[in-house]
């Protein structure tokens, strides 16, 4: 019985490295000055994603509109060639405020890959409620003035924007992006640096988020 508990229990280890893939991931926190924020967002998310114009793959984008008073979310999928994505009519419409887009997920799938290897995001926030977050606010800090006996400062309301970049950690897929986990931290520093000097940037946080000790099935990137 022992025996099968140790054969089991290193099984159980081995199957967690092929289906539990550690990710490295960063994200930056801006206040939301709307064409502006949308604009450095896009300068730092393309300078990212350059050395995808000489791979052979594809790119699929998935985006999503606020949500309309009538509680429609609008709604664009799209698969690009790695290579020319960035020329693309769509893609500067991503990052355009009149297009009214909150979240924008980017995947990037190598050629003859059976997953995502990489990403990225954009995540707005929702500044056409500010009347019922505001309320929201109030009513939250009047409820913990009465329950603790003193009073609480009603919290503002603050729209941001969350841009965010990720890549399993593996070799062949830092390869693929020519990048590494110092280069996704020093370009992430770079970009928060004059938007820190500006007061945009709100946050900043550089990761890699090991999430098992495992390798990556073989496929070719």
């Amino acid at each position: 019985m022992l025996h099968e508990l140790h054969h089991k229990q290193a099984a159980i280890r081995l199957d967690r490295t092929l289906n539990h893939f550690a990710i490295a991931s960063n994200a930056a926190i801006l206040g939301d000055e709307r064409q502006a924020s949308l604009d450095a967002c896009r300068s730092f998310l393309e300078a990212w994603l350059r050395p995808l114009a000489e791979r052979t793959g594809e790119i699929r984008v998935h985006a999503e509109k606020r949500m309309t008073a009538r509680a429609y979310v609008g709604k664009t999928r799209k698969t690009l060639p790695a290579s020319g994505f960035l020329r693309d009519k769509a893609w500067p419409k991503l990052f355009d405020a009149a297009s009214n887009y909150q979240t924008v997920l980017v995947s990037i799938v190598p050629q003859d890959a059976e997953y995502p290897i990489a990403g990225v995001g954009l995540q707005v926030g929702l500044e056409h409620y500010e009347e019922q977050w505001r309320a929201h606010y109030e009513q939250l800090a009047d409820t913990l003035s009465r329950m603790r006996g003193r009073p609480f400062g009603r919290a503002p309301v603050v729209n941001t924007a969350h841009v965010f970049t990720w890549v399993l950690n593996h070799d062949d897929c830092y390869r693929y992006l020519s990048t590494s986990i110092g280069d996704m931290k020093d370009g992430l520093d770079a970009f928060a640096a004059p938007l820190r000097a500006a007061g945009l940037a709100r946050s900043v946080h550089v990761a890699a988020t090991l999430r098992s000790r495992g390798r990556l099935p073989s496929h070719r990137v």
